[in-house]
């Protein structure tokens, strides 16, 4: 047997796995971190100059803490590395924590941004889906589509009916 047939016979260790995997997820938080930093600074395009939609600047350029930013990429990175390492011995655990850490993010990044959630959800600018569900029922959606579709904003007009179904079923409550 050559060495290279044995080499690539030889199952990879366990060790060399999870090293990879918390290597991967440094790499992650750290381009996070990155990516916040040019946010905070104004130096990141949102959109496409070259295709002439872009979104306007944040108007104050501090407005994403960097210590947001990296208390973020802590968390997400510490539930990455820990979910990893034990997420088969202590399952329900692990995701507790997880949806507990999942939601103290959305708070976190839901306190930075200036607009409430509940308006840019019903904004036909940003997702149109809300305002064509409260127009039509279900049935109408699902049986007159193709008719219906030209007439819907743009967003919803160029996806499929399910995203409208799905803010009917959230409208219900």
């Amino acid at each position: 047997m050559n060495n290279s047939t044995a080499f690539h016979s030889a199952p990879v260790s366990q060790h060399r796995l999870n090293l990879l995997n918390v290597t991967f997820i440094i790499f992650a938080c750290l381009i996070g971190l990155l990516l916040a930093y040019l946010v905070s600074i104004n130096n990141f395009v949102f959109g496409s100059v070259k295709g002439g939609w872009t979104y306007p600047k944040l108007t104050n350029p501090g407005v994403i803490p960097l210590w947001m930013a990296l208390l973020i990429a802590l968390l997400l990175g510490f539930v990455a590395l820990i979910g990893d390492r034990y997420i088969l011995k202590y399952e329900t655990i692990i995701l507790i924590v997880a949806f507990i850490i999942s939601v103290l993010v959305q708070f976190l990044l839901h306190r930075i941004y200036p607009i409430p959630l509940w308006i840019v959800v019903k904004s036909d600018v940003t997702t149109s889906f809300y305002s064509v569900a409260m127009r039509y029922s279900p049935l109408e959606v699902l049986s007159g589509y193709l008719h219906l579709a030209p007439s819907f904003p743009k967003h919803a007009m160029s996806n499929m009916p399910g995203k409208i179904l799905l803010f009917q079923f959230i409208g219900i409550f």
